[in-house]
């Protein structure tokens, strides 16, 4: 912990006398909107996407229907400008939140909830090998991040979860489900993990999204290149007569004490 509050005091530093990016305003009409909203009800702990060898819960988009995701924030200037490009277009989205990024960040994980999008998380530190970690360590991770990610937002989460590189397990989705939250593998992978080039982001994210017609599509909100493709992968979505769906929680999180407290 004492590593992270240097962190913290290092990020303030450095942000303090950064100017706030002007908001795009939502003009109806002049993006792709917002189709609807779906209410997710995560009491039997359900697990929802393609990308899994489990037992899957039924899909609730229909044809052409897509869910914007991002992991691993947040980071603010990148977070920002693509709350920004999803408030020009009048639509939402979903954050999966790793809960040591929320916590050197509070006031952007509070954006997030602020501007209408949905926060889920995404583990306290992203181990990759979460599914390979002794029972007790990968909980710990679970319900740590979700505690952080709560305590930075200042208000109650929807419990909802990624596993880090979509790793997930039998005995880590018996513990979701005890817990009362909601898995989301992903459909459409936009792979902006390692196309750097927004123009390439933009091909490969919609040729995802047309194989399957839809679906839930992951993105990063830690990469400047998805920040910059944004834009034209939502105005191609449009084009293309498809349309955003919300996933908003039927039930809030309860974070385990033992880890509010040791964080705060």
């Amino acid at each position: 912990m004492r590593a992270l509050a240097l962190a913290l005091l290092l990020i303030t530093a450095a942000t303090a006398g950064r100017a706030e990016t002007p908001r795009a305003a939502c003009v109806q009409g002049a993006g792709i909107g917002l189709a609807r909203v779906v209410e997710i009800d995560t009491r039997t702990g359900p697990l929802f996407g393609f990308h899994t060898s489990y037992q899957r819960a039924a899909n609730f988009l229909q044809p052409k229907e897509v869910v914007l995701t991002f992991d691993d924030g947040p980071i603010p200037w990148i977070t920002r400008s693509i709350m920004d490009t999803l408030e020009a277009n009048c639509t939402k989205a979903t954050f999966f939140s790793v809960g040591r990024m929320a916590i050197a960040y509070p006031q952007t994980t509070r954006e997030i909830l602020k501007r209408g999008h949905t926060l889920g998380t995404h583990t306290w530190s992203h181990p990759l090998n979460l599914k390979r970690l002794k029972p007790d360590a990968a909980i710990e991770e679970i319900e740590r991040g979700f505690a952080a990610v709560a305590l930075a937002a200042g208000q109650p989460i929807a419990p909802f979860f990624r596993f880090p590189g979509l790793n997930d397990n039998a005995a880590m989705l018996t513990h979701l489900q005890a817990r009362g939250v909601g898995s989301f593998t992903v459909d459409a992978i936009s792979n902006d993990s390692y196309i750097l080039d927004h123009a390439r982001l933009v091909a490969h994210t919609l040729a995802e999204v047309e194989a399957r017609q839809g679906g839930i599509i992951l993105f990063h909100d830690i990469k400047a290149a998805t920040a910059r493709a944004l834009p034209t992968i939502l105005s191609e979505l449009k084009a293309r007569g498809y349309r955003i769906v919300h996933m908003r929680a039927a039930t809030a999180f309860e974070p385990q004490p033992q880890y509010e407290a040791a964080l705060a």
